[in-house]
């Protein structure tokens, strides 16, 4: 008696749970919809639409060394504007500043180097028709090494403007640049390399370019960013960089 009345509970629950879904089948789909319209929305909105970093990228520089640094953008999207504050660590200070080859054409500030508290801030736009994107430089610094330490450069306060009519702010990545300062090179010590000037293609340092240093490039586009595998400095681990590297290997 108690499995019969059991199996008719079962089988009216059964029939009233089809029923409802036929009923709101719409409700349920349209609601499915919306939750990945929105979960969409916002991964896209995470996504930068464009980076602000240092190039190149010197891993090592002794006390008392110059170097020359670009302020470069990378656009996703066409931008007509930017501004920025560029952080300068206490090891290391701005010698010299060039607007040269910028491709801001308009300045809206004066760019202004506050050595007291280790900032450099500038802002601007461009008049290219239809904005602007991909790689381009800003502003180029030649900066000295102070003292010993660990030298980070990074960004703060930092606006990059669309090219849409509104000038809508967009999601930017700002890079850090790490570069270790070491004691200056003694007297007796002659010919030590200090500086990587540029990345090259001979990743394994064997004094050619071959199908190992292939392998080690492809490993390294599927990973995080990494400045030494950036062959063509845009910022970004991409064919683009396999691209020159194939050309290095022909040269070779």
């Amino acid at each position: 008696m108690c499995t019969a009345k059991t199996e008719t509970l079962a089988t009216k629950y059964t029939k009233a749970m089809q029923a409802f879904l036929r009923r709101h089948a719409h409700k349920i789909l349209i609601g499915h919809g919306t939750a990945i319209a929105l979960l969409t929305t916002s991964m896209m909105m995470g996504v930068p639409k464009a980076i602000m970093y240092l190039a190149p990228t010197p891993e090592q520089m002794r006390v008392g060394e110059n170097a020359t640094l670009s302020i470069n953008l990378n656009a996703q999207v066409p931008v007509n504007a930017i501004g920025t504050t560029l952080v300068i660590p206490p090891e290391m200070e701005v010698i010299a500043i060039s607007k040269e080859g910028s491709f801001l054409d308009l300045w809206t500030e004066e760019t202004v180097l506050r050595e007291a508290v280790g900032e450099l801030r500038f802002s601007g736009g461009s008049l290219a028709r239809g904005g602007l994107t991909g790689v381009h430089t800003a502003l180029t610094l030649t900066v000295r090494a102070k003292t010993p330490g660990e030298a980070v450069f990074s960004f703060k306060d930092t606006e990059v403007r669309a090219h849409d009519g509104t000038g809508e702010r967009i999601t930017t990545e700002l890079r850090t640049l790490s570069i270790t300062i070491v004691p200056e090179t003694p007297k007796e010590e002659v010919g030590v390399e200090t500086q990587r000037a540029a990345p090259h293609a001979d990743f394994d340092g064997k004094n050619g370019v071959t199908i190992a240093d292939m392998s080690i490039l492809m490993m390294k586009l599927f990973g995080p960013y990494d400045a030494y595998f950036d062959l063509n400095r845009d910022g970004l681990l991409s064919l683009a960089d396999l691209s020159v590297f194939f050309s290095a290997m022909q040269d070779r």
